[in-house]
């Protein structure tokens, strides 16, 4: 089910002359019963079907001619980084310790240096992701070439820490950063890596996210629950039309006690009942050796 489907079904118990076009403050109601609906889903789900699998690139250092505004700015007059380096170290040949680079022209420390133009080295041990994660639930495991198959990295808190000694080579911690509760930034998370990886290399891991969150754009430009369409018709639909109910807009009055009693009744015993594990048990039963 997509999201257009899933606002044009709820939007049928409103008071609207088109529910397949209905007015902003009705659409308003549908954006918020979807999201209300999807993040109650989510919260009673079993794990499995909130895992995820990432794989990411550790990108080489790159050189990248910029010039500094002035002496004590964070900002770029000439040259800018990717988009990607967004979080990345980036290292002055005339300072001593490391910048990290805030946006496409933008540093995160305050340039402390006279000289404002030149060539500086972007390294690739921070990787946005846009996705909210909950928890990394697997390992993190490097790939790349010379390590003869794959290394596991270490969780280390205190690598920003250990950033302030510059150090290149082959990563062997890491840490997930979150970026977006606070700042409403862009990427969400960061992992970031230490040492700085002087060549490409991959990152994979399994980990929980947390609800999709749906948009106006959404509902123009449709886009795919991340549900398969049995558990939407029979779970998700129904809890969004339990948080559709508060809404003045709301038709008739007699359904609501009806509507909310069945979003109860999956949250108390259909959710719940959904299987935890697909795979099969290796459980048995037998006599032990030597018995």
């Amino acid at each position: 089910m997509n999201t257009l489907t899933l606002s044009r079904l709820l939007a049928r118990h409103l008071s609207v002359d088109d529910p397949t076009n209905p007015p902003a403050d009705a659409l308003l109601d549908v954006l918020s019963a979807i999201n209300a609906g999807l993040s109650q889903f989510y919260r009673l789900a079993p794990t499995r079907l909130k895992i995820s699998p990432f794989s990411l690139t550790l990108r080489a250092p790159l050189s990248v001619s910029i010039e500094v505004a002035e002496k004590y700015s964070r900002s770029l007059t000439s040259g800018s980084f990717p988009e990607a380096n967004t979080g990345c170290t980036v290292t002055f040949p005339d300072l001593a310790f490391d910048n990290e680079v805030a946006g496409p022209q933008a540093l995160l420390d305050e340039h402390l240096s006279d000289t404002l133009a030149g060539t500086v080295r972007v390294f690739g041990d921070a990787v946005g992701i846009n996705v909210p994660i909950e928890r990394i639930t697997s390992e993190v495991n490097l790939l790349g070439s010379g390590l003869g198959g794959q290394r596991q990295l270490v969780r280390d808190e205190r690598l920003r820490d250990r950033r302030i000694c510059h150090q290149e080579g082959e990563p062997g911690y890491f840490r997930l950063e979150s970026r977006g509760v606070a700042q409403a930034a862009a990427p969400q998370f960061l992992l970031r890596v230490w040492p700085l990886p002087a060549k490409d290399y991959l990152v994979r891991f399994d980990a929980e996210c947390s609800a999709l969150r749906v948009t106006f754009a959404d509902l123009v430009n449709p886009i795919e629950i991340p549900i398969l369409d049995n558990y939407a018709d029979d779970l998700l639909l129904p809890l969004c039309e339990a948080k559709l109910v508060s809404s003045s807009l709301w038709r008739e009055a007699g359904t609501k006690s009806r509507i909310e009693a069945r979003a109860g009744d999956i949250v108390a015993t259909g959710i719940p009942l959904l299987a935890h594990d697909t795979g099969v048990p290796n459980n048995k039963v037998g006599t032990p050796e030597g018995f």
